[in-house]
């Protein structure tokens, strides 16, 4: 399923809610119908404006920053004997050397070729 479908269907139940909400406080208010109405539009459109920062949120798969990394090079800070860290793109990770890789000392460079979670999988760059 598409993530704006996924978005689209876990907003239902809050959009009936505050229909249901409107419906039964509508005789204790004295406000005319279009502004019932003109809320429940201003709720509705508020999710689709919201959907773009969101999407992320409802797409499969590994963690997104980490699918990016996937073929940017690096530098290990650490000794990878097979565990150890990374500056890729600037930022400190966890890494581990790809399986059959041998230990990678401090200071060489390093490929992204996967990721475990948060952890990304490295090798040397050859």
């Amino acid at each position: 399923m598409p993530a704006w479908a996924r978005y689209a269907l876990l907003q239902i139940p809050g959009a009936i809610l505050v229909g249901v909400a409107l419906y039964l406080v509508w005789d204790t208010t004295e406000l005319p119908g279009w502004a019932g109405v003109l809320f429940f539009l201003f709720w509705i459109g508020k999710d689709a404006v919201l959907y773009p920062l969101m999407r992320r949120a409802y797409e499969p798969g590994e963690a997104s920053a980490t699918r990016l990394l996937i073929g940017m090079r690096g530098t290990a800070r650490s000794p990878l004997a097979p565990d150890g860290q990374v500056r890729v793109q600037g930022e400190i990770w966890r890494a581990r050397a790809i399986e059959g890789e041998p230990p990678i000392a401090q200071g060489t460079e390093v490929v992204v070729r996967g990721a475990d979670r948060f952890t990304l999988l490295v090798a040397r760059v050859r």
